[in-house]
């Protein structure tokens, strides 16, 4: 009796590990990673917009519209910025350290990543602009805890 209850037993964690490991398989086979523009993160993108933020279909193809310029717009600009930092990563690398192109590498980097800062600063403006005073609200409220917790990240610890 105990032996066929082992059996049983074993014949059971055989199955849950099989089927476990069908379906990762499955998974990992079916699905590839979503790239920024795929159509799929859009349309989690605007169900997660319609849900939380109750927005509109016309709401959603504004801001499916403004997320696609800001993309176009800013690209160039973060593509510099990442070469820059490729620069000083470079500059890094090198036994000695040129102070002098330390410091227009930083000086560039700085001004690259406050261009981009104003540019999202306009940005979430036009974003916000499309949406109702209770929306406003739920669109901020993600940026205001990520604002203040890396404040609080950066506050001593006592």
């Amino acid at each position: 009796m105990k032996q066929k209850i082992l059996i049983l037993a074993l014949i059971v964690s055989v199955g849950i590990n099989v089927g476990a490991l069908v379906t990762f398989g499955y998974h990992a086979w079916r699905g590839k990673r979503a790239e920024p523009n795929d159509l799929s993160v859009k349309d989690k993108d605007s169900d997660l917009l319609r849900d939380r933020l109750a927005l509109t279909r016309e709401q959603i193809e504004q801001m499916r519209a403004a997320q696609e310029r800001i993309f176009t717009q800013t690209k160039p600009l973060k593509l510099r910025l990442y070469a820059r930092r490729k620069d000083l990563l470079d500059l890094l690398k090198q036994s000695e350290l040129d102070q002098a192109r330390l410091d227009t590498i930083i000086g560039d980097i700085a001004s690259m990543q406050a261009e981009l800062e104003l540019q999202v600063v306009k940005d979430i403006q036009r974003l916000k602009a499309m949406l109702n005073a209770d929306q406003q609200e739920m669109f901020l409220r993600p940026l205001e805890r990520r604002l203040l917790e890396r404040a609080v990240r950066l506050t001593p610890q006592r």
